[in-house]
């Protein structure tokens, strides 16, 4: 305790001599207002070192009283008759005898010590000093005197051991950002806090308006349902007055806090949760027996209340900012994208007049050769590479001028069923020789408005994506690749599944990225996916890539009634048509 607890004591700790009267009664309050008339009070602890003093003591050493804590109590008494008056004390204290001990101070005015029979938080020794020649067994002052000065060391010990608390809790819940992690740890500090069975945290929804049960103490979360009647309930008053509630005889509004228990709440404490003049929401404090809220508990839960609106306020600007720096990156690299597409779009169109030219040049050549009847051995063979080389060099120009430049739909009726089944069999040759068995769960579709050729693309991509992953697999009895569709309502789904290796989890997000490949180097530009992915949003549908027990399933969702909302048109690419 410092030296301002003689002030504290004296003035009722801010609170006005109300406060006092009603804490400590009529007598306490007369005997503390007559302590300075007589003298003063010293709290010691067991070395004689004053820890607490009374403004009376100031009149008795002609300084100001704060000067003595923290000092011995040989300081303040006379030299010659310090030790003796020390003995004396001690020898009553020792003996629990509250005679008077005559002594001197060090200007040689002479006092009466008198051990008083107290204990209190901070000191271990409690002396009555006075210079009046009193008649201390008859002194009812002394009593009263000791009530006074204990009640308001254990209150004032009290308001420290509360202080402290509230800071651990501060401390405790200002360590998160994550109101999932917040809320319930407000609950649960403050059904400790304010002796409540349970409490709910209820927050206003900032779009609605309504009060949603975001935490409750003492078991797990109870979702984002809004409260029933959130406007006329005890927590919509103390949100919309601005001050604590109280209720008594709780109904079925406080039934679900119960966490499923059959309880009944005998009195509720709503206190209002307000940041910066924004009420975000109320605590809810129920407890089971029917027994009012305390003054100092209702003041704890607002000090606890205010605690948790600057966490909840924290915890929402951090998200904010959050999703703001997750925005501006995305912005910032969609425009590092563009301009990438940008000078790819020129580069493209001219890199690919300067490969078709001798690509077909290649194939036509290559074609011929094929249709010669006299071949050395082995010569169709090779001749049959250059060409499978050839019109995978074809795909690749004419991916690369697809992401670049994209076509706009061109709707008609379609049988996407029929689309993938050509697509399946200008690849059966191929998978064939690598000994891929393709099986076909295909079920018949509704005919769609859709872009054959583009979709044709996407399948067409998809499937050279999976012949190649099939083909690590080192048993050829388990390269398979299964192909199922189904209409859903309003949208067709198609499934390519192959019981390639499956996908790594941190790379599975990206594979639909723009030159993003898993494949090695000289395998695989990184478009084929993400020209899939454009070419099915521009039909309205989606694309997802999942793990399964037998291998990888890419997904294909469609609507029946695409719009057909393409990119802007743009001059049609020119590679090269090889069949």
């Amino acid at each position: 305790m410092d030296g301002k607890t003689g002030q504290d004591l004296r003035s009722g700790g801010g609170r006005g001599p109300r406060r006092t009267r009603r804490l400590l009664g009529a007598r306490a309050t007369a005997a503390l207002e007559a302590l300075d008339h007589i003298g003063a009070l010293l709290g010691l602890d067991a070395g004689w070192v004053v820890r607490s003093a009374t403004p009376g003591l100031e009149r008795l050493i002609g300084s100001p009283y704060e000067t003595a804590v923290g000092r011995s109590l040989r300081a303040l008494l006379a030299p010659a008759t310090a030790d003796a008056i020390i003995a004396a004390l001690a020898e009553a204290v020792q003996a629990g005898n509250p005679a008077p001990v005559a002594g001197a101070l060090v200007d040689e005015r002479p006092v009466l010590l008198v051990p008083l029979p107290i204990r209190g938080p901070s000191a271990e020794i409690y002396v009555l000093i006075t210079d009046l020649v009193i008649d201390v067994d008859a002194l009812a002052i002394r009593r009263a005197t000791a009530e006074v000065f204990r009640a308001r060391l254990l209150e004032i010990e009290e308001q420290l051991a509360e202080a402290g608390l509230l800071f651990e809790i501060e401390d405790d819940i200002a360590t998160s950002l994550d109101l999932a992690e917040v809320l319930p740890r407000v609950a649960e500090h403050a059904a400790r806090l304010c002796r409540a069975q349970r409490v709910a945290v209820e927050l206003l929804d900032p779009e609605s308006g309504e009060l949603r049960l975001s935490a409750v103490s003492g078991y797990p979360g109870p979702g984002e349902a809004p409260a029933p009647g959130a406007g006329g309930s005890l927590a919509g008053r103390a949100v919309s007055t601005g001050v604590p509630v109280e209720a008594a005889d709780t109904g079925a509004e406080y039934h679900r806090y119960a966490g499923g228990e059959d309880a009944r709440f005998g009195a509720a404490l709503a206190v209002p949760v307000i940041a910066e003049g924004e009420s975000l929401g109320a605590l809810v404090f129920c407890r089971r027996a029917a027994q009012p809220f305390s003054e100092s508990e209702v003041r704890r839960a607002q000090q606890l209340a205010h605690r948790a609106a600057l966490a909840i306020r924290n915890a929402r600007r951090h998200t904010g900012l959050t999703r703001q720096v997750v925005e501006l990156r995305e912005a910032q690299a969609q425009a590092v994208r563009a301009e990438k597409l940008a000078a790819l779009g020129r580069l493209a169109a001219g890199a690919a007049h300067e490969i078709n030219n001798p690509l077909a040049a290649i194939v036509g050549n290559a074609e011929l050769l094929l249709r010669r009847e006299l071949l050395p051995a082995g010569g169709a063979e090779r001749v049959e590479r250059i060409l499978h080389s050839a019109y995978r060099v074809a795909r690749i120009v004419k991916q690369l001028l697809s992401f670049v430049r994209a076509q706009p739909l061109e709707l008609a009726p379609t049988d996407v069923t029929r689309v993938l089944r050509d697509v399946v069999a200008d690849r059966k040759r191929d998978a064939e020789l690598e000994g891929v068995r393709f099986l076909d769960e295909l079920e018949p579709l509704p005919s769609m408005q859709a872009d054959a050729a583009q979709l044709g693309q996407v399948f067409a991509n998809i499937l050279d994506n999976a012949l190649d992953a099939v083909g690590e697999q080192p048993n050829p009895e388990h390269r398979v690749i299964r192909l199922a569709s189904r209409a859903r309502g309003q949208r067709v789904e198609i499934r390519v599944e192959n019981t390639g290796p499956p996908i790594a989890d941190a790379v599975l997000p990206n594979i639909f990225d723009p030159f993003f490949t898993t494949k090695g180097v000289g395998r695989g530009a990184g478009l084929g996916l993400s020209v899939c992915e454009g070419i099915v949003a521009a039909h309205g549908g989606r694309i997802r890539a999942e793990n399964t027990a037998a291998g990888v399933v890419l997904v294909i969702e469609l609507p029946l009634d695409a719009r057909g909302e393409a990119a802007p048109p743009a001059e049609p690419a020119q590679p090269i048509a090889i069949a």
